[in-house]
């Protein structure tokens, strides 16, 4: 999951910090993309940065173009597992990938286009 923001919440909610937990736990990986990370002086001071911090998988810049792109090589260069639907016992067939809701509109109009 992909939490954008800058963490310098002006008034933080004191439950800030066990959401951002509920939130990680939630996911299987949390990254937050912070433009304030373009700064090389970047300091975790404010009470949001501090609340989140503590829960997140990767801390990455997301400022310009550049770092767009190194966001998008990063997280094509990751393998995650394939779903797939678990054929019943008794039959001999292999496991098959499951369709996207996406993909199947897609099928679904061009069979009824």
């Amino acid at each position: 999951m992909l939490l954008v923001t800058d963490g310098l919440d002006r008034d933080p909610e004191p439950g800030l910090e066990a959401e951002a937990d509920r939130l990680h736990r939630s996911c299987r990986k949390l990254i937050w993309l912070n433009p304030l990370l373009r700064w090389e002086g970047f300091q975790p001071r404010a009470q949001g940065v501090r609340a989140l911090l503590p829960h997140v998988d990767e801390h990455r810049p997301v400022h310009n173009l550049d770092s767009l792109e190194a966001l998008g090589r990063a997280l094509g260069e990751r393998s995650y597992p394939t779903h797939v639907e678990k054929a019943p016992a008794s039959s001999q067939t292999a496991p098959r990938p499951t369709t996207s809701s996406t993909a199947r509109r897609k099928e679904g109009a061009s069979i009824a286009g």
